[in-house]
């Protein structure tokens, strides 16, 4: 039986709908979601034109979502829902499609066949997320406060323009004449784009990130523990700390423990 990812009990399901043509690949993902505390099954279908009126009638909060399917594709389906779409979580056995799917904000790329593993953290992302699009709508209901998770900057990656929110970045590292962003969720899940560090340090929240290394940025909220010269984050990576920056570094934590 597989782990079941846990949930306070003031916390509501995540409503979720399933879109595959295949039906062996649906089965798999609503037998997951089934084996998943704190999501709710709210409909499945093999049928991408049905599936676009249910989605609209039934408004699920995520949406596990095939791309090369036959009449509408996964993407066509996402330009047509629009602003109305739920987060997403692509599921594909296609590697190629996921550059495009960063340009539909999705939430992660669960390459087939999916191992639990993956499709859980890709989940956990997912409640993240929601969690934190409760907190804005709660502080902010009429949407006055211009700054909101959907900003974020544009990073050109193979000569499209992809869309990089700060909320989904853990860390970035410097490689030279490029920068590598790694997103939250699956360690596989990142992105290489021509730019400096420095230039990325500027588009970041002071408030949220800090520099640990002349090579290295980290989110603060993925900070599990700080030894010494080296940061753990979650999933388990380390990160070295420069000295330089030790002594930052151990104020903002100083600072988070307080707090």
């Amino acid at each position: 039986m597989f782990a079941k990812h846990k949930m306070s009990s003031r916390d509501k399901n995540i409503s979720v709908f399933v879109l595959d043509d295949e039906p062996i690949a649906v089965s798999i993902i609503e037998k997951f979601v089934g084996e998943t505390e704190g999501l709710e099954l709210k409909g499945s279908s093999t049928d991408p034109v049905q599936a676009l009126s249910e989605i609209e009638q039934l408004k699920p909060q995520l949406l596990f979502l095939d791309i090369n399917m036959p009449e509408v594709s996964g993407f066509d389906l996402l330009k047509t829902l629009g602003d109305n779409k739920p987060l997403v979580i692509i599921t594909s056995a296609y590697p190629e499609y996921a550059i495009k799917g960063y340009k539909f904000e999705v939430i992660d790329y669960l390459l087939k066949p999916i191992p639990y593993s993956d499709f859980k953290a890709a989940v956990d992302t997912a409640i993240d997320r929601q969690k934190l699009l409760q907190k804005v709508q709660k502080e902010d209901p009429a949407g006055k406060n211009e700054t909101n998770i959907t900003d974020g900057f544009f990073l050109k990656v193979n000569k499209e323009n992809i869309r990089v929110k700060p909320a989904e970045i853990a860390f970035i590292e410097s490689l030279g004449d490029y920068v590598k962003i790694h997103f939250i969720g699956r360690s596989k899940r990142f992105l290489v784009a021509r730019s400096t560090l420095s230039s990325i340090e500027k588009e970041l929240p002071e408030s949220e990130f800090i520099r640990v290394h002349r090579s290295s940025i980290v989110n603060i909220s993925q900070i599990d523990s700080i030894n010494g010269s080296t940061i753990s984050l979650k999933k388990a990576i380390e990160i070295p700390v420069g000295k330089t920056y030790r002594q930052i570094v151990q104020k903002v934590f100083k600072d988070l423990a307080i707090n």
